[in-house]
């Protein structure tokens, strides 16, 4: 008989929550202030039609786990593939457990981002500003709402009946008062509180000094050198830019969409620096993910405590 356990995607889907999702990456982030979680930059195995992707990493004293997670960038859609993330005890060596589901991946993704943007939101999120209405949308707003709590969401899309049936799934899901409203021009989104952009688009979307009341940005999109829906230009009128993985952003090193990467900030940093706090009403905080390795790892570690509480 095996002593690890395999979660398939179904299992997951219902094991896996907002709440657990929140506060798995938030320890995370907290380890790695005290420098015990272990986040790797992603690794490439290249093939001759694409790449699978490993995320490993480590979390040293509070979960004591170690793994990675393994997905492929030769398809391009993220919404229904397989991956799966590999967890072992740190200790003994013993693996606890695999969990196959792409779900793991656009929960922590959507729990760090959420993180991130709660610490650094304004004291009151009244309207939530969206770009995109695909599947990382989603997760991140679900998310989003829990924690930010807005009364309006405003959605940008460039699709406006992709809009339309996202606004009626959401509508089900969230929040009864929560008001959505579609808008037709991005430059409408100039008065929101805090925006969280979600699209795939590989041109600036966002114009410099666009949100004068200041606001707190999320990018999850793409964030290569010409290619991102943030410019490099944009980033550098913010006050401050933070990112979740400084090991990742710098193994980008000149391919990131920043070129001087010293001007960006580890979120973990900020558990330890009073100085890396929201300071006015009016600046303009942007955040950038690129996925902080082992997260996956400590949230699929979740999931194995989650099936072993119900056997």
């Amino acid at each position: 008989m095996k002593d690890y356990l395999i979660i398939e995607h179904e299992e997951a889907k219902s094991l896996l929550t907002n709440a657990l999702a929140i506060e798995a990456i938030e320890a995370c982030f907290k380890e790695k202030a005290n420098n015990t979680f272990f986040a790797h930059a992603k690794y490439n195995i290249e093939g001759t039609n694409g790449n699978l992707c490993i995320t490993p990493g480590e979390s040293a004293a509070l979960q004591k786990v170690i793994g990675f997670r393994l997905y492929d960038v030769i398809r391009d859609d993220f919404s229904n593939q397989e991956q799966l993330v590999v967890v072992y005890d740190n200790e003994t060596g013993r693996m606890k457990g695999i969990v196959i589901s792409h779900l793991v991946g656009a929960y922590r993704t959507a729990a760090i981002n959420a993180v991130m943007h709660n610490y650094f939101k304004k004291e009151k999120v009244e309207v939530l500003g969206l770009v995109g209405a695909g599947f990382q949308a989603r997760i991140h707003l679900s998310m989003f709402c829990d924690l930010l709590k807005p009364k309006v969401v405003k959605i940008f899309n460039r699709t406006r009946s992709n809009a339309e049936v996202f606004v009626q799934e959401m509508k089900a899901k969230l929040d009864k008062r929560i008001k959505f409203e579609i808008i037709n021009e991005i430059g409408e989104l100039k008065d929101v509180d805090s925006l969280l952009m979600t699209s795939r688009s590989t041109d600036c979307l966002l114009s410099k000094g666009m949100f004068d009341n200041g606001t707190t940005i999320t990018t999850v999109g793409p964030k290569l050198r010409g290619r991102s829906e943030v410019s490099e230009d944009f980033a550098k009128t913010c006050d401050f830019i933070f990112t979740d993985s400084i090991e990742q952003v710098n193994k980008y090193g000149d391919n990131f969409f920043i070129e001087d990467l010293n001007i960006i900030h580890d979120f973990s940093s900020v558990y330890n620096n009073n100085d890396l706090i929201r300071k006015s009403e009016k600046e303009v905080i942007l955040l950038c993910s690129v996925g902080m390795g082992g997260t996956e790892v400590v949230l699929a570690n979740a999931l194995i405590s989650e099936k072993l509480a119900k056997l």
